[in-house]
């Protein structure tokens, strides 16, 4: 197609040619091709090839993560419990104690009246 260009200084003319017209089609061709022929990973791969190969290995390193997390959880646990048996205070053997200590008192109490009883009737007996 020539245009003719319109002015006083203007004597050049342009020829555009219908590279982008309607019913060229060669660039979506170009396209649609890269879903047949490698194009990524040096030519070796399609792009849905590519797009299914970082899709398990994401995946794969998401689980991987997944039970690396799980196991130091575990592990942690385990660690925590085993100090808790040791250094912690467990609320039934101390009532337990509580119970025994409290009877010792009480024992201890009634020792003591009982020798008070006795020592005032020995001084009673005596005056």
């Amino acid at each position: 197609m020539i245009l003719p260009v319109f002015g006083a200084n203007a004597r050049e003319t342009f020829t555009l040619g219908d590279a982008f017209g309607v019913g060229n089609g060669n660039h979506a061709v170009a396209m649609a091709k890269t879903q047949e022929v490698g194009v990524t990973n040096g030519g070796n791969e399609t792009f849905s090839q590519s797009l299914a190969i970082s899709t398990s290995v994401v995946g794969a390193n998401a689980s991987n993560a997944e039970l690396v997390a799980d196991t130091a959880q575990a592990l942690f646990t385990q660690a925590y419990n085993r100090n808790q048996a040791t250094s912690g205070v467990n609320l039934d053997e101390e009532a337990a104690n509580l119970l025994k200590f409290q009877q010792a008192y009480q024992a201890a109490s009634q020792i003591i009246s009982t020798a008070n009883t006795i020592f005032d009737t020995i001084l009673a007996a005596v005056r």
